[in-house]
């Protein structure tokens, strides 16, 4: 009941936006970054992935921030665009994942299934601003100790960025042992309400939760 009264003003308008969402398109996403191998940092998969994300992004309408940075010596970028509010504009919100993965794998489930979420959602919303700003941030280096997530935190702090909410994505539709991972894994107990309504309401997805959040993009956000 809650999550129907939290999302009756722009229930209409998210479902409208939520039927233009491509499987076949998330399937081609994935295939795409799956060919790169490996994209930890040290690998040249990782500039290959940056390449891609920020050309997608610039086919959809946008204009990528690439926040290039050198971490241990190595040069490595956030993807991040940017949809202004309509009617809020300082405040933001951001939504995550990180394209990054470990050396010894492509990752397809860690986390290019998020990363393919991301961009199918920047796809769709492009054109439909919403009331505060949304930035939608592809992060890079997680794998090497949340390198990427704490360089855009940092930044936005240092900048005086007014960011009141983030979403983190890692590892969407994971699966082990043929049994599927629909975990919620939250920092506080409005972000888990939001993410369970909008599933109940939204799609066919049956949710759980638990209340962890370390060693993830999320702990970035909720460090500073």
């Amino acid at each position: 009941r809650r999550g129907e009264h939290m999302y009756q003003p722009v229930a209409q308008d998210i479902r409208a936006v939520v039927e233009g969402v491509s499987t076949a398109r998330i399937f081609g996403y994935e295939r795409d970054l799956f060919r790169f191998g490996s994209k930890h940092i040290t690998q040249p998969g990782n500039a290959l992935a940056i390449e891609y994300l920020a050309a997608k992004l610039r086919e959809f309408g946008y204009e990528p921030e690439l926040q290039w940075f050198e971490p241990r010596g190595t040069r490595t970028a956030n993807v991040v665009v940017r949809l202004t509010g309509t009617t809020d504009p300082e405040l933001v919100y951001a939504v995550s994942a990180h394209f990054d993965s470990n050396t010894r794998s492509p990752g397809a489930d860690d986390n290019t299934s998020a990363t393919v979420g991301l961009l199918e959602m920047a796809r769709v919303l492009a054109g439909h601003p919403l009331p505060a700003t949304l930035e939608i941030a592809f992060f890079t280096g997680e794998e090497a100790g949340l390198l990427g997530s704490r360089e855009y935190v940092r930044r936005a702090v240092e900048g005086g960025k007014h960011l009141v909410g983030a979403l983190n994505n890692d590892m969407v539709g994971w699966a082990e042992d043929h049994r599927m991972d629909n975990t919620i894994r939250y920092s506080n107990e409005g972000i888990r309400d939001v993410q369970h309504a909008a599933a109940f309401l939204f799609s066919d997805l049956v949710t759980y939760d638990a209340k962890y959040y370390k060693s993830t993009d999320a702990a970035a956000y909720y460090d500073a």
